[in-house]
This record gives structure tokens, C-alpha cells and sequence, in this order.
């Protein structure tokens, strides 16, 4: 019998996954990618404190699950996946292959296999039970419930969904879906068939409705709101209601990347900053309350030199 879908434990949401997985929080610690120490795996505590770093290795897609901390190892060969104890101990590599779009979901790692020409795969958290899911290219995988979704760039990057067994793949529309979110029910994605307006559409695939008109990159769906970086405001930090009401500017910073924990959005700034003397683009994690107040850097002003994400 399958476990009730209220007690598996995701490693991260749909959200935060669907913007590279840069940010994750479990138990009052956040766990981040530390671009001022060349993209290494960090955990601090949500008040600022305890900053400890975890690992030597590039590490994205991260998701927390239990005593682990999962994400993709940049630094072994073509991108592995990793897992490491949350007190950085135990570190050890747990496939073979190249993934993006890591999701944990209880048991189960469910992932893009780029080794595999960008194929759906899942395996157990140690590494065993390898499976092939689908014959799609995929992109922008998300784990819900019994089911995946994902962009299949193989039918001109249109919504799909499959089961976690690998069985029922239907498509579920014909927009050119970017950045997708699933939850309660509804997907939510960037029509670039619609000038990357917003859309949203029941996992059913019915019910399609228009949200908002801005130029919409990095959604990020959290307890009613849409967090998005608003093209049409040099990349501006911007909210809306998932009913299209209420939209607002949040920040002036530009941002990319926005991940949502709780009443706080961590998001990534391209600034110039001195180091030596010398001016360096930098890549800097910022995090903000979602009413707008409190915006500081999270690893405390340390330089972030410039890296490819």
C-alpha cells in the first residue's frame, strides 16, 4: 500500500526545485548553494546563526530528506548525484550518470538523466533500483502526488505527466510550458506561446486561465502567491495572487533564481563588487521577507564571485 501523500517527505518543493534547487530548509536550518566559496554546500540557521560549510564541491539541486542532504555534485565527473549527512559527514556519490531536476520524494530520487539524453529515471536514495520511466527529453520535472510533470522538449516542450511507476503519460496541453509549479491541484507555468505570461491549468489538464500579462521568469508558487522576476522591470522582484489579484513589487533588486521558504524569499543578485582592488560581476544569495522588509545577503556580505548556475 502506497503512504498517504500527506506523510511522504518531499525534499524541497516544487518551486524551489523548479529554480535549480539552490535553497532548502529542514528544521530550522537553511541549506544553500555558497556562490562566495565557489558554489560549495552550506547550511545556516534561519536567525543568521551557526553558518557551517558542508562539502569542497560545486552542488546544486539540492534537497534535504531525513538525516541527508541530496544534490548534484558539479565537480565529479558529468555531474553526479551525491548525498552527504546534514552535519557534512559521510559524503558519498549514489549514481553514475549526469541529472538535473533532482526530486525526492519519501524513498525515491527522480531526476533527468542527461547521460541517457535527458530521459526520466528514478532510483532508491542509496543508489539501487535504477528505472527508467519514459522515452522523453524532460525538463522542468516535478514530483506530486502519484504523478510527474515536465516539460517534453521532444513534442516542442508541451506539459506532460506520467506516474511514478511509468505508466499513463498523457499530454496535457499545447503551450510552450516554462518554469513549472504544481500544487493544490493547479500547474502553473510561462506561456512563451503568450510572450511568457503566466498561466495556470488543472492537473487534469482543464480549466486553462490567463493570471497576469507581465514578462514572468522564476516562478516560485507558495501559499497563495507567485513570486516572479518581472522582465518588464529590469528583472525586478514581483508577487501576485494565484487568482491574478493583488499584484505587487516586492524589491528593486534584480533577481533570478527565487526560492520560498516559509515568510522569506532567497533569491540570486548579479551586483559589482571590489575584491583586491579589482571590480568582479559577483552572484550573490539575497533573501527577503515576503511582505518586502529585511532584504540582506545571507552569508553575511562574503564576496560571490561570478558562476554559471
Amino acid at each position: 500500500m502506497r503512504i498517504n501523500k500527506l506523510e511522504i517527505e518531499y525534499g524541497n518543493t516544487t518551486g524551489n526545485i523548479s529554480n535549480k534547487g539552490l535553497v532548502a530548509v529542514k528544521d530550522g536550518w537553511i541549506y544553500y548553494t555558497n556562490f562566495g566559496d565557489k558554489k560549495s554546500l552550506y547550511k545556516i540557521r534561519t536567525d543568521g546563526t551557526g553558518c557551517k560549510k558542508l562539502n569542497n564541491a560545486e552542488s546544486t539541486c539540492i534537497n534535504v530528506s531525513g538525516e541527508w542532504v541530496y544534490y548534484k555534485n558539479e565537480n565529479s565527473l558529468e555531474g553526479r548525484i551525491f548525498k552527504i549527512k546534514t552535519d557534512g559527514t559521510e559524503e558519498q556519490e549514489i549514481n553514475k550518470n549526469y541529472c538535473e531536476y533532482i526530486n525526492i520524494e519519501g524513498e525515491w530520487i527522480y531526476y533527468k538523466n542527461e547521460t541517457k539524453d535527458g530521459k526520466l529515471y528514478k532510483m532508491r536514495t542509496d543508489g539501487t533500483k535504477r528505472k527508467k520511466l519514459n522515452d522523453d527529453e524532460c525538463y522542468y520535472i516535478i514530483v506530486s502526488g502519484e504523478w510527474i510533470y515536465y516539460q517534453n522538449a521532444g513534442d516542442d516542450h508541451k506539459l506532460y505527466k506520467i506516474k511514478i511507476n511509468g505508466k499513463d503519460r498523457q499530454k496535457l496541453n499545447d503551450d510552450y510550458a516554462y518554469g513549472i509549479n504544481v500544487t493544490d491541484d493547479w500547474i502553473y507555468f510561462e506561456n512563451s506561446l503568450s510572450d511568457s505570461n503566466l498561466y495556470k491549468i488543472r492537473t487534469d489538464g482543464t480549466e486553462k486561465q490567463k493570471i497576469g500579462d507581465d514578462i514572468f521568469n522564476w516562478i516560485n508558487v507558495s501559499d497563495g502567491w507567485i513570486y516572479y522576476s518581472n522582465d518588464g522591470d529590469r528583472d525586478t522582484l514581483y508577487k501576485i495572487r494565484t487568482n491574478g489579484t493583488d499584484r505587487k513589487k516586492i524589491s528593486n533588486d534584480n533577481c533570478s533564481h527565487i526560492h520560498v521558504t516559509g515568510n522569506w524569499i532567497y533569491y540570486i543578485k548579479e551586483e559589482n563588487r571590489k575584491f583586491n582592488g579589482v571590480s568582479v560581476k559577483s552572484k550573490v544569495l539575497y533573501k527577503i521577507k515576503t511582505d518586502g522588509s529585511d532584504n540582506q545577503p545571507v552569508d553575511n556580505g562574503t564576496y560571490n564571485f561570478y558562476y554559471d548556475i
